[in-house]
C-alpha cells in the first residue's frame, strides 16, 4: 500500500528539481574546476615572468654597479617594481662599501622606495610587513621616519618587529631608546631577537665608524637601573656574536656586577668565549665551581674554547651531580684534543659507572665520526 513518502518521492515536479538541482551542481563543479586551472595557470606565468625580469634586473643593477654611465630601465607596473626590488635586496646582501652605496642610490633613483612606501598604506599586514623587509635592506637613513611610525602607530606586533629590525639596521645613539622600549618588554619577541637586532646596531655603528660611540653607550646601558637584567643579557651576547674586541672589560664588570644573576653570567662567560680572551680558563674554573647548576652546566659546555689548563677542572666535572654538568663535561673532553681525550680514556675506568658509560660513549662516537 503506498504510502505519503511513496507518493511525494513519485511526484513529477520533484523529479525535475533534483534533475536541475544536479545540473546546477555539475557546473559549479566544472566552474570552480576551470577557475583553478586557470588560477594556477596564471600564478605560474607570473611567477615566471617575475623570475624573467628578476634576472634582467639583476644583470642590469651589477653591470651598473661597475659603470655609472650603464642605464637600468625604471620599472613601470607593480610586476616590475617587484622584480627590481627584489634585485637590488639580494645584491645589497652580498655587496658592500662602495658597491653597497652605489645599490642603494640606484634603487632610489629608480623609485624603489616610492613604491613601497605606497605599500605600507596597504590594509594587509602582509603587504606592509614585505614593504617594511624591502625597505629595510636600503638602510637609508631618509626612511627611518617611515620606520619610526610603523613602530610606534601600528597596532600588528608582526609590523611593529619587522619596523625594528629596519631600524637597528640603521640606528644612531639617539634610535636606541626607542628600541629599547619595546625590546624591554619580556612578552614581546624573544631574548633571539633581542640579541639579534643589536648586533645589527653593532653593525651599523661600525660601518660608520663610531665603534668607539657604541661601546661608552655599552657602559651606560648596563649600568642604566631602568634597563631590564634579561635585555642587558641579550644586548651582551650580541657583543660576542660580533666580536666586538672592545666590550672586554664591560662584560666582565657585568659578570661581577651581576654575580647573584646566573643568566647574566652565563651570557658574559658565553660573550667572552666568543671574544678568545686570555682569561677565560680561570672564569670557566671558577664557574664549575658554581652552586648554580646551570651555570656549571654552560661552563662546562664551553670549556673546550679555552687554551690551556682546564683539562682537570673539566675533568672533575664528570663526577658532578648534575647530569647536564657531566654530559658536557665529557663532550668538552673530547673536543680539548689529546690531552682531553687521554683523560677520558683514563675515566673509562673509573669506579663511577655513569662517567665509565659516558666516557665511552663519546669515545666510541669519535671513532665512528672518524
Amino acid at each position: 500500500m503506498p504510502t505519503l513518502f511513496t507518493e511525494f518521492l513519485s511526484f513529477p515536479l520533484l523529479k525535475e528539481i533534483l534533475l536541475v538541482t544536479n545540473v546546477v551542481l555539475f557546473v559549479v563543479i566544472v566552474s570552480l574546476f576551470a577557475t583553478l586551472v586557470v588560477h594556477k595557470l596564471a600564478v605560474e606565468h607570473w611567477a615566471q615572468r617575475l623570475n624573467e625580469l628578476k634576472e634582467r634586473y639583476l644583470t642590469d643593477l651589477s653591470r651598473a654597479c661597475y659603470d655609472a654611465d650603464l642605464p637600468v630601465k625604471r620599472p613601470n607596473s607593480r610586476l616590475e617594481f617587484e622584480a627590481c626590488g627584489g634585485a637590488v635586496t639580494e645584491l645589497l646582501v652580498i655587496v658592500d662599501g662602495d658597491m653597497a652605496t652605489r645599490m642603494r642610490s640606484l634603487a632610489l633613483h629608480l623609485g624603489i622606495d616610492h613604491h613601497y612606501k605606497k605599500q605600507l598604506r596597504s590594509r594587509s599586514w602582509v603587504k606592509r610587513f614585505a614593504a617594511l623587509e624591502r625597505l629595510g635592506f636600503l638602510r637609508c637613513a631618509e626612511l627611518k621616519p617611515l620606520f619610526v611610525d610603523a613602530i610606534t602607530g601600528e597596532n600588528d606586533l608582526r609590523i611593529v618587529a619587522k619596523a625594528l629590525w629596519a631600524l637597528s639596521l640603521i640606528a644612531t645613539a639617539k634610535d636606541l631608546p626607542l628600541l629599547n622600549h619595546r625590546l624591554q618588554d619580556a612578552l614581546f619577541m624573544s631574548g633571539k631577537f633581542n640579541q639579534h637586532l643589536y648586533a645589527n646596531v653593532i653593525r651599523a655603528f661600525r660601518e660608520r665608524g663610531e665603534e668607539d660611540a657604541f661601546l661608552r653607550l655599552l657602559g651606560e646601558l648596563i649600568h642604566d637601573p631602568a634597563l631590564p637584567v634579561l635585555l642587558k643579557r641579550d644586548i651582551l651576547q650580541a657583543c660576542g656574536e660580533e666580536q666586538l674586541l672592545g666590550a672586554q672589560e664591560t662584560i666582565l664588570d657585568a659578570y661581577q656586577r651581576f654575580a647573584d644573576v646566573p643568566e647574566m653570567r652565563i651570557a658574559c662567560i658565553r660573550a667572552l668565549e666568543r671574544l678568545a680572551v686570555p682569561f677565560l680558563t680561570g672564569l670557566i674554573a671558577d664557574c664549575l665551581k658554581d652552586p648554580d647548576w646551570r651555570l656549571r652546566a654552560a661552563a662546562a659546555k664551553e670549556a673546550y674554547f679555552c687554551a690551556n689548563g682546564i683539562v682537570e677542572p673539566v675533568r672533575g666535572a664528570l663526577y658532578d651531580e648534575n647530569y647536564h654538568v657531566r654530559i658536557n663535561a665529557a663532550e668538552s673532553l673530547i673536543r680539548l684534543g689529546e690531552q682531553g681525550q687521554q683523560a677520558l680514556v683514563a675515566e673509562t675506568r673509573s669506579a663511577d659507572r655513569f662517567v665509565r658509560d659516558v666516557s665511552q660513549y663519546v669515545l666510541k662516537r669519535m671513532i665512528y665520526a672518524a
